[in-house]
């Protein structure tokens, strides 16, 4: 018996240190569609900090990012985690990409 049973249909896909090309495109759209870059983001190197993207058929749905760094002081390597998740939808007709039909939570 599995400690653990999913309850939902996404499928984890490691990314870290992975140069795929089709999932780096739908982590781009992913961010922009779900407004989660600021102006002035680098995407080339947010790029190369994917750890895991959650697929839910072909639509990229969650996104993990790492940055992992050297606190000098510490003397130790940590990694700074980023994990984001589609924003709920309110209509089984919202995945069109149309921003004025998801719900955002507060």
């Amino acid at each position: 018996m599995p400690i653990h049973e999913p309850r939902t249909n996404v499928e984890l896909r490691r990314v870290l240190r992975k140069a795929d090309p089709a999932i780096q495109r739908d982590a781009e759209l992913f961010w922009r569609r779900e407004r989660l870059l600021p102006r002035d983001a680098n995407i080339g190197e947010r790029l190369e900090e994917l750890c895991m993207a959650g697929y839910d058929g072909d639509r990229l749905i969650e996104l993990s990012t790492a940055r992992i760094r050297y606190i000098d002081f510490l003397g130790v390597k940590i990694a700074m985690v980023r994990i984001c998740n589609r924003v709920r939808q309110t209509t089984e007709s919202a995945g069109d990409g149309d921003a004025s039909k998801v719900a955002r939570n507060p």
